[in-house]
């Protein structure tokens, strides 16, 4: 089985994941950056497929696994509705591991292209000088072939190019899979065809009920002049576009923008749903916890949420509630705006149609976010309860990590990372250069990292335990540390194992033994999130620091040279290593450049050991 590198609890989280249609997003741990958007007919089954063995796997599906730290999803009625909203999505975040392109030109299209009497479809990046209609953008080409392929099943058109088509003598295996009326041999007249087609363009711009009505009247046309054979292939696409149709309560003829708000009450807690629906279209679905002392009911949370939210976000033409507002007579929920005016949103609770699909889409997300939010704190709260027991604590309310990054002694940075029972503490992590020791000494890299957070914090926030990312010899460096300020203080080490991953560390105590703690428990797991988060700012904070300091040019240390001098500079002699080897007389060749600012070049090249850096 393939798990992430990171502290992520696959097997939790596919026992709480519904065997329903939706769209997951997965986030890393540290930053929670999104990383990939996707859609599935059943979510526990396809998420499960990501952590089973990776022999099969894609490099770039093998590097998305290592890195989940979170997934979040939105259940939907279909999967079609899963498709449209993962595009929007898709198109709205950008995810690094989707298939994403710059900007519209390199985005897939569908094009209608116009081979005479018998149009093809086909499958496009960009727009530009396509001839005939162009549908699109899509996030992806994937998205863009299984839309084609219901076309392909429902209306049966053409996808081959002019010359196949021209010289076919027989009809191709598209035909004999049903996708195909094989217009290349004859089998179907061009005015039929023609229908087709105009039947496509409004499929693909998402005139689904429009569709349905024409084709139900060319059926009974065609019946109705004895033309059985067309008649009854009206009769199979009615029935297929209803198949893939009928279910969707995304596409409708709606055109106001509609929020749907659902608040739901799980294990004490309110949770409020936001489901965002512009013409006719999901476009995107928050959850939040909703706590108010104050609220007696889902309603009265409700409100309470509403005036909130719609403080200084957009407001939609009507909101539909799962349950009724505190409002007036007129069925207006009144809020107050940013600018202090009072403002109102005529409301309903839908009974039945396509709001009562929408309510019970966003009821069904909140009570999806509630499991995973919930149930998670819970086992959060657990886990604290697990190690302070392991460790024989009297209490645990704080936990700290110790990390330090570097490369090759460059740009050194320890840092601290803050976790209670909530959470991250960021606004207490900190991070320290650590200039004044010998480069590569993580031991003395540890001491100085921990004695500069106590002597900043003063021991105000004093953690019952820390967890040092390393072995013994880092541990007795932090020891030294908290004895010289007198800090009582438990330790803990966390060293890589042989294989070096995930699962494999080992927890050691000052006198090197180890802490048997199956790396499948709770409080296993908390320490590898903590590592985790520790590790990944200490990365962050010692990359920017590195990469900052590579980016200066040796130039941008000399006095007198700016930036128009050093582009000056740099254009006659093409390159900064070129640069520091120039003679004096070559430097007072550039204009702009005196003799005194020459001389100064110079010199600092030539008392620099390291001649050539990085601009």
């Amino acid at each position: 089985m393939s798990v992430p590198s990171t502290s992520f609890d696959v097997v939790n989280f596919l026992a709480q994941t519904p065997q329903t249609a939706g769209v997951y997003l997965m986030y890393a741990e540290a930053d929670k950056d999104l990383l990939y958007i996707g859609k599935a007919k059943r979510l526990r089954a396809r998420l499960a497929s990501y952590f089973q063995k990776t022999a099969q796997m894609t490099t770039k599906t093998r590097a998305l696994v290592e890195r989940i730290g979170h997934i979040e999803l939105i259940l939907t009625s279909t999967e079609a509705e899963a498709l449209l909203l993962e595009q929007t999505l898709i198109k709205k975040h950008r995810p690094p591991f989707n298939i994403l392109l710059r900007d519209d030109k390199s985005y897939p299209y569908i094009h209608l292209v116009p081979y005479g009497d018998f149009p093809a479809l086909e499958l496009r990046r960009g727009r530009n000088k396509a001839v005939g209609p162009v549908y699109g953008p899509y996030p992806s080409a994937q998205a863009a072939r299984e839309l084609m392929d219901v076309v392909f099943r429902i209306f049966k058109i053409r996808q081959c190019d002019e010359a196949s088509f021209r010289h076919r003598s027989r009809p191709c295996l598209q035909y004999q899979m049903k996708r195909c009326h094989a217009p290349c041999m004859g089998w179907i007249d061009a005015h039929a065809y023609a229908q087709d087609i105009e039947q496509v363009k409004a499929f693909l711009k998402g005139d689904y009920q429009q569709v349905l009505q024409v084709l139900h009247t060319q059926m009974q046309q065609a019946a109705k002049h004895l033309a059985f054979e067309r008649a009854a292939h009206l009769r199979d696409q009615i029935q297929a576009l209803k198949t893939w149709v009928q279910p969707q309560i995304i596409d409708t003829d709606e055109k106001r923008a509609l929020d749907v708000c659902a608040c739901i009450e799980y294990a004490s807690h309110k949770i409020v749903s936001i489901l965002s629906v512009r013409q006719g279209r999901v476009t995107a679905c928050r959850s939040y916890l909703a706590e108010d002392a104050l609220a007696a009911n889902e309603g009265e949370t409700l409100e309470a949420f509403l005036r909130q939210y719609y403080w200084q976000g957009p407001v939609p033409d009507m909101l539909l509630t799962s349950h009724a507002l505190q409002a007036d007579a007129s069925a207006k929920f009144q809020y107050a705006s940013a600018g202090t005016q009072i403002r109102e949103i005529p409301w309903r609770c839908p009974q039945r149609g396509r709001g009562k699909a929408w309510l019970q889409m966003a009821l069904e997300n909140a009570l999806q976010f509630a499991r995973q939010k919930i149930d998670k704190a819970q086992q959060d709260q657990q886990s604290w309860q697990d190690l302070r027991q392991v460790l024989a604590l009297p209490s645990l309310h704080t936990l700290m990590c110790i990390d330090i990054s570097h490369t090759q002694g460059e740009a050194t940075y320890g840092v601290c990372v803050i976790w209670t029972p909530e959470g991250a503490q960021k606004s207490a992590f900190r991070a320290y250069a650590l200039q004044d020791h010998t480069p590569g000494d993580d031991y003395a890299a540890i001491y100085a990292t921990l004695a500069a957070f106590i002597q900043e914090k003063n021991v105000q926030i004093a953690p019952e335990l820390i967890l040092v990312d390393g072995g013994v010899g880092q541990l007795k460096a932090a020891h030294q540390a908290a004895v010289f300020y007198d800090w009582q203080v438990h330790l803990l080490g966390m060293a890589k194992g042989a294989s070096r991953k995930s699962g494999a560390e080992r927890l050691l105590d000052l006198n090197g033994h180890q802490l048997e703690l199956p790396p499948t428990t709770r409080a296993f797991r908390l320490l590898q999130r903590v590592r985790d988060s520790a590790h990944q700012f200490a990365l962050q904070t010692h990359r920017r620091a590195r990469d900052s300091k590579r980016s200066r040019s040796k130039l941008q240390e000399i006095k007198g040279i700016g930036s128009k001098r050093r582009q000056a500079l740099l254009k006659y002699f093409g390159s900064q290593s070129k640069l520091a080897q120039a003679s004096l007389e070559d430097l007072c060749a550039v204009k702009g450049i005196s003799e005194g600012l020459a001389r100064s070049i110079y010199q600092h090249f030539r008392t620099s050991s390291d001649t050539v850096e990085k601009l």
